[in-house]
């Protein structure tokens, strides 16, 4: 009789997960009600992870905003110094001297500015990170998540013919390019913004050529339609993206392709002079 009760007392010490903390009486929960409570757990950890989600991109993007305006500022300090000309582009030597680059190298700026911290993922983003991000200056052109107004960063007729220095500015000017100081709307001409190279029909990112988007440092004109414009502004959080203007004040804006690169006219927020 000893050893058939002996034998239940075990068979329900095995059915159960047994509670013993000191000064507190025991309880013993049942496999039922352990799988209950881990249930509920799963549902809540589900119901939060989206808004913790959230919360970080809302944090990546602010920092990304505040990279925009601080690398506004930097192109502003540098026009200062350049007879008005914001940092354009070169091809030197088989390397691409993108204006972050050349920010970068006169001492303006640091190469972690032109990460957007929601894109370090994208093509050669995180050779900017790392130690090794002056190897080779095409990482620049590649690494680059902010894309400039192109009426002041390049002239926009294909190929690798840029610009370096402004020291010839009557050829400058002759191919499209325009100091900073002649901007007649500073508060609605684009200097920044989140950018990517997309297919030119539709906006979305190319990833056939890397597997992975990829950051461009110069941004297409607005037209009037979604049409051969490859250098895109990228809505990457969350369907926003943040614009900096001339004056220096920065925007983050939802469905921005369409708010600033697809207008009801040419050249609306890109074209310095513009004046319709």
């Amino acid at each position: 009789m000893y050893n058939m009760r002996k034998d239940k007392q075990m068979q329900h010490e095995n059915s159960a997960i047994s509670l013993n903390i000191p000064g507190i009486m025991r309880r013993n929960f049942t496999l039922i009600e352990l799988l209950v409570v881990i249930a509920i757990i799963t549902i809540l950890a589900s119901m939060l992870l989206p808004a913790l989600n959230s919360a970080r991109e809302r944090a990546r993007s602010a920092k990304c905003l505040s990279q925009i305006k601080q690398n506004t500022f930097d192109i502003i300090n540098y026009a200062d110094d350049y007879s008005g000309y914001a940092p354009v582009c070169v091809k030197m030597g088989g390397l691409s001297y993108a204006w972050p680059r050349l920010l970068w190298k006169l001492g303006y700026s640091k190469p972690q500015m032109f990460v957007c911290p929601s894109a370090q993922g994208y093509n050669r983003g995180t050779e900017l990170l790392g130690p090794k991000f002056n190897n080779d200056g095409n990482n620049w052109t590649a690494g680059c998540h902010y894309g400039m107004n192109r009426y002041f960063g390049t002239y926009g007729t294909g190929g690798n013919k840029y610009y370096y220095f402004p020291d010839d500015a009557a050829t400058i000017i002759g191919n499209k390019i325009y100091p900073i100081k002649v901007t007649r709307r500073g508060s609605e001409t684009i200097m920044l913004a989140d950018s990517v190279v997309a297919h030119g029909a539709t906006g979305i990112p190319d990833v056939e050529a890397y597997g992975v988007p990829f950051g461009t440092p110069a941004l297409s004109r607005s037209k009037t339609v979604l049409d051969n414009c490859p250098y895109m502004i990228d809505s990457r959080h969350s369907g926003n993206a943040n614009v900096s203007f001339v004056d220096g004040h920065a925007v983050s804006r939802q469905r921005a392709i369409f708010v600033y690169q697809v207008t009801d006219k040419l050249d609306r927020y890109f074209l310095p002079t513009f004046n319709q």
